[in-house]
């Protein structure tokens, strides 16, 4: 990829030196960001392993553009199936720019706000246009080639059924609305940097990646679906005023003056090639400049100003709710630092809350019967909120399977520091915090969810299965966390480490455990006396933490 954007850069030699670059500097800073872009995996193929011999190549990036292909051309299917191509297209242009700009904000964010270079390249007589272009030239390719890449089935798609002409206009779309992802994207961040901390910038940028999942999710949910939401036989060609103001419809409406030669839609074609220029023009005249600023600014401090003094409270609601729940100081420790930890690692957020996104198929297997209040009667009639209940423990299990894990894990010797003869509080401490910070309030809301349906009745029901939840959490302490303490292993042990426990739990005990219950609300008093008998098997298992040594556990 590199060397093909080279070659290119080259043939435009002039052009750079006419704007005022030094174009053999540039050059030279192109190469290496692509370099740098190439030994870094992808987000969404972390644990991807290149077997290349050659340590300059990664065939991450190759992977994920292969990847959204795939999904780019289920998009594009729609160029056949609807004979409008105002609406034909709207649909893989809007994926096109959505995942463009998501994965620059997501995945190219450790690039874009990387300050490095700043280290070599200030102090050296580079002007700030070689720079500036050279980040320009780095992003702009990085987005064309994705772009095209999630267009490929589109573009051919294009060809077969509207000829040449559509052809070249759809290539040229893709472009635009690339430029239209790149201006987008700068205009996020120098807002991001504009109003918030660079920590803080980190943290959205994380929140970003977890919505991106998210939207990745429901999106694999939504596109078989999007043919049952659309009548194909009679839809209509309909400009609404909302349309003016999305980008995608734009380029769509130019495809539909060019194809079908529609005189309405002039509008739209002239947004789609005016705004994409216009963004550009203030992309490279006021936005790039105060990017390349404010990125030069990352990491060097407020210039020796005053130190801004944090006074944390001690004394806040966890620690009150710590005192509460734990029957120790040391239990009472680790229940703190679990929380906050929790709070705090980008990594940990990155590695759980996607964990959410797993119970959004849950709303299409329900479908329109969760939306519609008529039909929560007949569904009061049966138990599928069950399912939902058991579903619901695969939060738990996550958020507690992936506490052991930590990028500062060397630091878990404090643990056999502590003036105790047994782990049994750091365990026990961390299981609390996994359970009420995460676990009980999203039980809470869906068992709200569940009584406004079902009512009364299913309070025991909700009663047995966050006991059976509780009990699951600890047999997967007990037979999963064999060596491992809160926070105490390397990130990048987790993919070997507890394999057989999340099989155990998720695919043979957790089901067993939901089928069962089933079959209890068959028996009269059947759930009531489980409730019983659920209570005592967790009071036992709880003492079994009491057995636990420091011979089990190692560093």
């Amino acid at each position: 990829m590199s060397k093909a954007v080279l070659r290119i850069l080259d043939l435009m030699q002039g052009v750079f030196r006419w704007l005022g670059a030094d174009y053999d500097i540039l050059r030279n800073i192109v190469e290496v960001k692509f370099k740098m872009q190439n030994r870094r995996p992808m987000a969404a193929f972390s644990h991807y392993k290149s077997y290349n011999n050659d340590q300059d190549t990664n065939n991450s990036f190759w992977l994920m553009v292969g990847l959204f292909s795939i999904f780019g051309g289920l998009m594009g299917v729609f160029i056949f199936f609807i004979d409008n191509p105002y609406y034909a297209y709207a649909l893989p242009f809007g994926y096109i720019m959505i995942m463009s700009v998501l994965t620059l904000v997501t995945d190219f964010s450790t690039l874009l706000l990387d300050t490095t270079d700043n280290v070599v390249l200030l102090p050296r007589p580079v002007n700030g246009r070689t720079i500036l272009l050279a980040r320009l030239v780095h992003i702009s390719s990085y987005v064309l080639i994705l772009s095209y890449g999630i267009a490929f089935f589109s573009l051919f798609f294009t060809l077969f059924k509207y000829g040449l002409l559509a052809f070249f206009a759809i290539i040229l779309a893709v472009f635009l609305l690339a430029m239209l992802s790149v201006f987008f994207t700068a205009l996020l961040y120098i807002l991001l940097m504009r109003f918030t901390s660079e920590e803080r910038l980190k943290d959205i940028i994380s929140y970003f990646q977890i919505a991106f999942t998210l939207l990745v999710t429901a999106g694999y949910q939504m596109v078989g679906r999007i043919f049952n939401w659309l009548d194909l036989d009679t839809t209509t060609v309909v400009i609404r005023g909302w349309h003016y103001a999305l980008p995608p419809l734009w380029l769509s409406g130019w495809m539909q003056f060019v194809i079908k030669n529609s005189s309405q839609f002039w509008v739209l074609s002239l947004l789609a090639f005016v705004v994409p220029l216009a963004s550009a023009w203030v992309l490279i005249r006021f936005l790039a400049p105060k990017f390349t600023q404010q990125i030069a600014q990352l990491g060097t401090g407020d210039g020796g100003g005053a130190e801004k003094t944090i006074t944390q409270k001690r004394h806040g609601f966890v620690s009150r709710l710590a005192t509460m729940v734990t029957g120790s100081l040391l239990e009472r420790a680790i229940f703190e630092l679990s929380w906050k930890i929790t709070a705090r690692d980008r990594k940990f957020k990155m590695r759980t809350y996607p964990t959410f996104g797993s119970l959004i198929p849950l709303v299409f297997v329900f479908g329109k019967e969760l939306f519609d209040p008529q039909k929560w009667s007949e569904m009061a009639q049966g138990y599928l909120y069950l399912m939902l209940l058991y579903m619901a423990h695969i939060v738990a299990g996550t958020f507690q399977s992936q506490s052991h894990f930590s990028e500062d894990f060397k630091a878990a010797w404090v643990y056999f520091a502590t003036p105790t003869d047994s782990p049994r509080d750091v365990v026990v401490g961390n299981i609390k915090a996994i359970l009420l910070k995460f676990y009980t309030p999203f039980y809470l809301l869906l068992s709200t969810f569940v009584l406004t349906i079902w009512g009364i009745k299913a309070l025991d029901d909700l009663y047995l299965a966050f006991v059976a939840s509780v009990c699951l959490s600890m047999i997967e302490s007990k037979i999963g966390s064999q060596n491992r303490l809160p926070f105490s292993k390397s990130l990048a042990t987790m993919k070997e480490a507890g394999q057989t426990s999340q099989f155990v739990i998720f695919m043979l005990l957790l089901p067993t455990c939901g089928f069962a219950h089933w079959g209890l609300t068959f028996i009269p008093f059947g759930v009531p006396v489980a409730c019983v008998f659920a209570t005592f098997i967790a009071y036992v298992l709880y003492k079994q933490f009491d057995k636990l040594t420091w011979e089990r556990f190692d560093l």
